[in-house]
């Protein structure tokens, strides 16, 4: 921008002579103030505020250039152990000795952006559309996309899995509306039951501390809670984010695993209580 502009001065130089010269010196520091200031506020919301407990809409900002360091503001920091766990897109990264963590954080974000926000097409719609936009058009937010799509990732056994794990997710969440009840005459299903909420920040019970034990069922643990979890509980990635956008069609609302990675799924609880005997879980 800032070259672009001092090409155009130069010109301005070459036309006017001294009175031009002093002009657009004159110019180009004012230039030069206006985009430090903006650059330096926009990095100090994007690269510092994004660490602290901040209630916000999101902010899309019109150039590319902060585009591309766009942060993610979410309304519920304070109920979240970690602010950007969800958001630092998983994938190959290239790091340098002595990087600094801000910039390392940025190219994470910077990559979540691309893949959520670059429209593309997509089968089924006449012009192209992003993820964040697909979201919106299935009725959720991109923030719940991300929390929905991280329960999927760390439960799946594989990527099939994972298309039938969104469909019981997705019909459980159906039943909000109606306190919890199936079309099967169950209740609770409104909460989703996942078992890698229950012990969040933290792998299982044995890597608890002691003195935070207590605060265990955690407003993470979606066996206690009805909905989405306060937050994503890890960073998932394109095909976890795809299934949690198109889920099976089927009428599951129960999974699990034997400790071969093989997915049981079913309809009612007395048919779940065989699928875990058959899985060696019970």
């Amino acid at each position: 921008i800032v070259t672009c502009l001092s090409n155009v001065l130069s010109l301005v130089i070459f036309k006017l002579g001294i009175n031009g010269y002093i002009i657009s010196n004159m110019l180009g520091i004012f230039i030069q103030l206006v985009y430090q200031f903006i650059v330096g506020k926009i990095y100090k919301d994007l690269h510092i505020n994004k660490y602290n407990n901040i209630s916000k809409p999101m902010i899309k900002y019109s150039t590319p250039l902060i585009a591309n360091s766009i942060a993610w503001w979410i309304n519920n920091a304070s109920d979240r152990y970690y602010k950007l766990e969800g958001y630092l897109f998983p994938d190959t990264y290239t790091f340098y000795k002595g990087e600094d963590p801000k910039n390392t954080v940025t190219r994470f974000l910077d990559n979540f952006y691309n893949k959520v926000y670059v429209k593309k097409n997509v089968e089924g719609y006449s012009s192209k559309i992003n993820i964040a936009e697909l979201a919106e058009d299935k009725g959720m937010s991109l923030n719940d996309l991300t929390i929905l799509a991280s329960l999927i990732q760390a439960e799946a056994a594989d990527v099939e899995d994972m298309y039938y794990i969104s469909s019981i997710f997705h019909n459980r969440l159906s039943t909000l509306n109606n306190d919890g009840l199936n079309e099967f005459g169950e209740f609770g299903m409104n909460r989703l039951g996942s078992d890698v909420t229950v012990w969040y920040p933290y792998k299982n019970k044995n890597n608890v501390p002691a003195d935070k034990l207590n605060e265990f069922p955690g407003k993470y643990d979606t066996y206690n809670n009805a909905g989405l979890p306060k937050g994503p509980v890890c960073s998932p990635g394109l095909d976890a984010i795809d299934a949690a956008l198109n889920p099976k069609d089927t009428d599951y609302y129960y999974f699990c695993h034997s400790n071969d990675g093989d997915s049981y799924y079913a309809k009612t609880n007395s048919a779940h209580q065989n699928n875990l005997a058959k899985a060696g879980l019970k």
